[in-house]
């Protein structure tokens, strides 16, 4: 029986699931980490309350984001998502942390 040229070898298969995983875990926290922190500086509520429905969000983000990370097409367009969204978005929450201290 002939193998598909689709179809990856075992250790390849096993590596990108690997791959996956690691970027879903880490790679989601950080992101979920960075939109929390900052939906807490752009929500209009209260500090205490504005705090607690980010890290409520940061739940849901967590979770869309392993999802999407074994949905992509390849680990490594997964990774650059996933590293790209969270530069963005600490770079974003920097700023706007540094207007706040200037003000």
């Amino acid at each position: 029986m002939v193998k598909s040229a689709s179809i990856k070898s075992s250790g390849a298969y096993r590596l990108d699931v690997f791959y996956r995983v690691l970027i879903a875990a880490f790679g989601g926290y950080a992101l979920s980490g960075s939109i929390s922190i900052l939906l807490s500086y752009l929500l209009t509520l209260p500090t205490d309350d504005a705090i607690a429905t980010a890290s409520m969000f940061a739940f849901i983000i967590y979770t869309a984001a392993i999802l999407w990370v074994f949905h992509a097409s390849s680990w490594q367009r997964a990774l650059a998502y996933v590293s790209g969204i969270t530069l963005f978005v600490t770079v974003v929450s920097a700023l706007i942390m540094f207007y706040e201290v200037k003000q």
